[in-house]
This record gives structure tokens, C-alpha cells and sequence, in this order.
């Protein structure tokens, strides 16, 4: 096993917060967690964190090798898979294959969608103003439970997952 990255104390500055996600989730209703729980999300609600400790955050980034899925921890290492991340946090694991996209296919049905709901100077999807936006949307629109719904949801689960 290499060595291990010392901790520091030094800290990573993340784009977004988990509190605003854990802010909307409480304010679901039941046909909105129903909806939740029916798209294999249901263990994320019971997710209760407002905080992430930030230098913990960059020394465990730091001690992951994304090559081999491996936190070493120094005197230990644990195998990050998908079925771990699946027991731990709750996220289905299908087995269905989802790649990154680093731009959005225009074109798509859903994606024209999902820009719908914007104004229409809003061209620049940054993480803050799309998450300050959504959260205005949803709070607007308490009894929404249909396809805009699940894809917000969506883009703020793995926004905030992949933060």
C-alpha cells in the first residue's frame, strides 16, 4: 500500500452546499417522496446532512486512486464500487450504464424539456444559479410531481453527489 497523503487541515471549497438540498427534501410532500422512493431514490431522503466537512473532504480525495477505486487510508484501504456507494448512500444500481456528457444534447426531448422551465435569456446553466432557481421553482410549485419534478431532482441529486 503507497503512502498515505498526511492531513493537513487544508480545505476544499466546494460549489455547493448540502444544506440546500437537505432544505428542499424536507419540504417534500407525500406524493413527491412517493414519486422519489418510485425512481429507486427513497434511502436519500433519510440523508440528513447540512454540512461536509471540507478538509476532510480534499484528505480523502486526496487518498483516492480513481484508477482503482481504492481510499487508502494508510494502514487500510477500502474498494470503493458501485455496490458500496449503493449500501452506503442509498443510490440505485442498475444496470443500466450512465456516461458524462460534457454538453447536453440539444436536441433531446428531454432536455428541451427540462430548459423549459427557464427564463429565456438563461443560456449558462452555473451550478449556484441553476440550484437557486430550481429551489424558487420548487417551492412555487409545491404539488408538482411529474417529469419536471424527477428531472430537478435528478440534476440536484448528482450536482450535489458529484460536487
Amino acid at each position: 500500500m503507497s503512502n498515505v497523503f498526511p492531513y493537513t487541515g487544508e480545505k476544499i471549497l466546494p460549489r455547493c452546499s448540502p444544506s440546500t438540498l437537505y432544505d428542499w427534501m424536507l419540504e417534500f410532500n407525500d406524493k413527491q417522496k412517493n414519486v422519489v422512493r418510485d425512481i429507486g431514490f427513497g434511502p436519500i431522503l433519510n440523508l440528513k446532512i447540512q454540512h461536509v466537512p471540507t478538509s476532510l473532504g480534499l484528505w480523502l480525495a486526496k487518498n483516492y486512486e480513481d484508477s482503482t477505486g481504492i481510499l487508502n487510508l494508510g494502514s487500510q484501504s477500502i474498494k470503493l464500487s458501485p455496490e458500496l456507494v449503493h449500501k452506503v448512500l442509498g443510490i440505485p444500481n442498475g444496470s443500466r450504464i450512465i456516461t458524462e456528457n460534457h454538453r447536453a444534447n440539444i436536441k433531446s426531448p428531454v432536455v428541451k424539456l427540462w430548459r423549459s422551465q427557464f427564463p429565456t435569456g438563461f443560456t449558462r446553466f452555473h451550478i449556484q444559479e441553476t440550484q437557486t432557481y430550481l429551489d424558487r421553482r420548487c417551492k412555487r410549485e409545491r404539488n408538482d410531481c411529474g417529469m419536471l419534478f424527477v428531472l430537478n431532482f435528478l440534476v440536484l441529486i448528482f450536482t450535489h453527489l458529484g460536487e
